[in-house]
């Protein structure tokens, strides 16, 4: 991807503050009770909970430097644990809700598990966090 390579595009010169505003987002979640889940979002949670989860995903994976992966990936991991924590609070209503986001996830860690592996291999930045992102 050229605006990843490239110094000068948006994506580089913006992904910081990106970072920083998205920072907040697992703190919201955390406060999130099941019942503000159902009141707030209603039938939209599932859908707009997997488009969180999607745009956290493409934020990692879009990362060109050490600290923007650690950056976007602990706020992967801060939200993949507030899901967590409402699937633990709460019934199969709330299981329908989280569970599309949950498996994807769930998912995206075992592969980005496999991808930093690699990429250490390949002499990549992205293996350096695999053992360093704490939430």
């Amino acid at each position: 991807m050229a605006s990843k390579r490239n110094p000068q595009s948006s994506l580089r010169r913006f992904f910081g503050q990106a970072i920083d505003h998205f920072d907040a987002l697992p703190r919201f979640m955390d406060q999130i009770t099941v019942s503000m889940l159902r009141g707030f979002w209603g039938r939209h949670a599932r859908a707009q909970l997997l488009l969180i989860g999607n745009f956290l995903e493409l934020l990692f994976l879009l990362s060109s430097d050490p600290d923007e992966v650690k950056g976007s990936y602990a706020i992967l991991e801060r939200f993949h644990a507030s899901l967590h924590r409402l699937t633990e609070m709460g019934n199969e209503d709330t299981m329908t809700l989280i569970r599309p986001v949950a498996i994807r996830i769930d998912s995206f860690f075992t592969q980005a598990a496999n991808m930093m592996r690699e990429s250490t291999r390949a002499g990549s930045h992205l293996g350096s966090i695999i053992l360093d992102t704490t939430p």
